[in-house]
């Protein structure tokens, strides 16, 4: 049994993408994030800041698959 699904990386776009056994596609990106660098003092640099996006990218409806969730929680581990 899948521990997770098959998921590739597309360097040119910069998002990470897998399909479920319904064939339903999901993207996930990751986007440095600036926005907090304006609540600290100038003294202080904060870095390694991301917002992470998750899209599904087909319109058909999903039913519950556990396999997605541990995709993504594996996708997030490997980029940071």
């Amino acid at each position: 049994m899948l521990k997770q699904y098959n998921y590739s990386f597309n360097s040119d776009s910069g998002y990470y993408s897998f399909f479920t056994k319904r064939q339903i596609e999901y993207r996930i990106a990751f986007y440095e994030d600036f926005t907090l660098a304006s609540c600290v003092g100038n003294d202080i640099e904060l870095g390694n800041v991301y917002q992470i996006t998750i899209d599904k990218i087909s319109s058909q409806p999903e039913q519950f698959d556990v396999l997605i969730s541990k995709t993504i929680k594996n996708i997030i581990t490997a980029f940071f």
